[in-house]
């Protein structure tokens, strides 16, 4: 997937999210959060996301997701 000149929003890191989520087999919250941090660092290093961007508060809501994401897994 290739975005140029886009920045992500929440929903789409956390569609992404889901599709690693599913891909790499995470069975738990901490294999989660660590997939969330990732994330949001990977976007960050190609200037997806900026540094003034509230990275904590988007870290959060996405960890707040966890249940959206393990029923989803556990269904698959």
């Amino acid at each position: 997937m290739t975005y140029t000149g886009a920045e992500y929003s929440l929903e789409e890191l956390f569609r992404e999210l889901q599709r690693k989520a599913k891909s790499e087999n995470v069975q738990d919250y901490n294999e989660y959060t660590g997939l969330v941090d990732e994330i949001i660092e990977e976007k960050k290093s190609y200037g997806f996301l900026a540094d003034e961007e509230d990275l904590e508060q988007f870290k959060h809501d996405l960890e707040l997701r966890w249940p959206e994401i393990e029923k989803t897994l556990i269904h698959a």
